[in-house]
């Protein structure tokens, strides 16, 4: 996966392979010369003072093939250009570049959006409400075991994120709320530990998901969760990819 740094804004993007750049970078490797069909004898002058004459492609400014015997005509031909194939490939990494920051800055914008969305959503009255009137089904007990009191609220799917129905969203303790989602990962001594820094997010529990650089991963998308949960995403809103530990 590339990492692209975002020029404008100094964000560090892994870039997702999805089939918009994939057409985009496939476009770019169509629009190398190759064949070089417009092409113009040149002269070359070598380190030693000789003049050789060359054909150098007019487009890329690649020289094709070794110097043919120079004639008397040849005086007037015009010089080489110097560097222009180096230039043509520089430009063409520009041109690369670009590809990758235009695709970068719109999964940027999309997942942080998406996230944004969802965060400001968990702050919001909307949220809150739906909390009470969870905890309110279920007389303030844990939904799991039924003896502890119920302390946040979980999402049995996040299909309708946002938009949950009552019947998607369950009251828990801390202690049901572990089991749920399982543990995130096994301390020195070989026992588990619960990540409760991960909190209410889409992700949590699911057996394909770890920290990479400090970012929540998904390693079976390759890419991170919030690229994997965006819409048309390899997962998606509805975690299609989803499977709780085991």
């Amino acid at each position: 996966m590339t990492t692209v740094l975002l020029e404008d804004v100094g964000e560090t993007v892994r870039l997702a392979m999805t089939p918009e750049l994939a057409r985009d970078i496939e476009d770019w490797h169509i629009r190398k010369c190759q064949t070089h069909p417009d092409t113009t004898w040149r002269r070359l002058i070598t380190s030693n003072g000789a003049t050789q004459i060359r054909r150098q492609c007019c487009t890329c400014g690649y020289l094709l093939g070794g110097p043919r015997k120079k004639v008397p005509e040849d005086d007037g031909l015009p010089l080489v250009v110097d560097g222009a194939y180096d230039m043509y490939e520089t430009a063409r990494e520009r041109e690369l570049n670009d590809i990758r920051q235009v695709h970068a800055r719109k999964q940027f914008e999309r997942d942080n959006s998406w996230f944004r969305d969802y965060d400001d959503y968990l702050k919001s009255e909307a949220w809150k409400a739906k909390r009470r009137l969870i905890f309110a089904r279920s007389g303030g007990k844990c939904e799991g075991c039924g003896i502890a009191s119920a302390t946040q609220v979980h999402h049995l799917t996040y299909a309708h994120a946002k938009q949950e129905f009552l019947f998607e969203l369950v009251a828990v303790c801390d202690a049901c709320h572990d089991r749920l989602h399982g543990d995130r990962q096994a301390n020195a001594n070989g026992e588990a530990e619960v990540d409760t820094s991960w909190g209410e997010h889409p992700c949590n529990g699911c057996r394909f998901t770890s920290d990479s650089d400090g970012q929540p991963w998904c390693f079976i998308a390759d890419e991170p969760v919030k690229i994997a949960l965006a819409i048309g995403g390899n997962c998606g809103p509805d975690r299609s990819l989803f499977e709780h530990l085991k």
